[in-house]
């Protein structure tokens, strides 16, 4: 099974999402986040790529769930991929 996982910082510029191979731990691809405003789309994108429905986000729980999360629903609403059987864990 593959997560994506990504470690949000706010005072970092570039920041990455990780595709995590779950049954053995190890990293499969790294994508990319130049800005904090690209977050939503960057993990969206990456989840229609390769098939993810998992997404465990950490971090400033506030600013995920009010602005990240709504901008990774809202890009794969109009991707028309399977916005509700996403799942987003946020710690």
């Amino acid at each position: 099974m593959k997560q994506l996982v990504f470690n949000f910082n706010m005072f970092d510029a570039g920041q990455k999402a990780v595709i995590i191979d779950t049954d053995t731990g190890n990293a499969i691809a790294t994508y990319s986040i130049d800005t904090i405003n690209s977050a939503g789309e960057v993990i969206a994108k990456a989840c229609i790529e390769t098939d993810i429905l998992d997404v465990h986000l950490f971090g400033e729980e506030n600013y995920l769930n009010d602005f990240v999360i709504p901008e990774i629903r809202k890009y794969l609403n109009i991707s028309h991929y399977a916005e509700n059987d996403i799942r987003i864990e946020v710690n």
